[in-house]
């Protein structure tokens, strides 16, 4: 059908409902997904186009399809499923699933904090979504460089001071941040279990609002620095507590806008 029949099907047919619509090619191929409220209105709306993607998109079209949706909302979700399913040539957005980052605390004798992109059934806490997965990264890393938490694999084996050896002579920390001092290095007996679990702690009330550890030990290492007029090493602690506290603020602001809801859609 050309446009005119098109129109005419649509003036016929098609009524003033929240609904998801698509535009088909000639092999029944979907060259385009869209949502209304007005599905007529806006089907009718291509038709007066005659220069832009929507008139090329009327030109290449045979025919047109809807369904009705009970509300805004479900068309939205339906019209971003149908996307990614068929990714459309004419759709620009949605085209792609987007990556989000989140801040994950493991569930191990030693935990660790790191970016992930997935939330697993795991029993892990997760903080997020973020959409900037470099930034995270980025973040995150830092975090465990300031509360001294272990960011290596969840395999390396974990020796606490506390834990009855039966060699003695001590153990090799296994990275150079414990090599380095900024780790507590609970793979080399570095720290017993109950001190490892007050970082762990305070780093989850820093990720959850309650609490400002992290921005704590930054301020008195800036301090410590300008004293000592070390002010290059002042200036990149400086960088890092801002970007801690820019972690905090967006999860405040988060839980916020959560909290408001007055209901959640899984």
């Amino acid at each position: 059908m050309g446009a005119h029949p098109l129109r005419e099907f649509v003036r016929s047919h098609a009524e003033d409902r929240p609904g998801v619509y698509r535009w088909l090619g000639a092999n029944g191929e979907i060259l385009y997904v869209g949502k209304s409220i007005r599905v007529k209105t806006r089907l009718m709306s291509y038709f007066r186009e005659e220069r832009n993607k929507s008139a090329r998109l009327v030109h290449e079209a045979t025919d047109v399809a809807w369904d009705y949706i009970p509300n805004e909302f479900a068309a939205l979700l339906r019209e971003m499923r149908l996307i990614q399913t068929w990714r459309p040539a004419f759709n620009v957005r949605h085209k792609r699933k987007r990556s989000f980052a989140f801040v994950k605390v493991t569930k191990e004798p030693a935990p660790r904090v790191i970016p992930v992109t997935k939330v697993r059934d795991d029993n892990a806490t997760y903080f997020g979504p973020f959409a900037k997965v470099g930034w995270v990264a980025d973040t995150v890393h830092e975090l465990n460089r300031v509360m001294g938490l272990r960011d290596c694999r969840g395999e390396t084996p974990i020796h606490f001071d506390d834990q009855l050896e039966i060699f003695q002579g001590g153990r090799t920390p296994l990275c150079l941040r414990a090599e380095t001092g900024n780790c507590l290095a609970p793979c080399a007996g570095g720290c017993s279990q109950t001190q490892y679990q007050e970082q762990v702690e305070g780093t989850l009330r820093f990720l959850e609002g309650r609490g400002k550890a992290p921005i704590a030990l930054l301020e008195e290492g800036m301090r410590a620095s300008a004293e000592r007029r070390d002010f290059e090493y002042a200036a990149i602690l400086r960088d890092r507590l801002e970007s801690l506290a820019k972690l905090q603020e967006y999860l405040q602001s988060y839980r916020g806008r959560v909290n408001g809801l007055n209901l959640v859609y899984r």
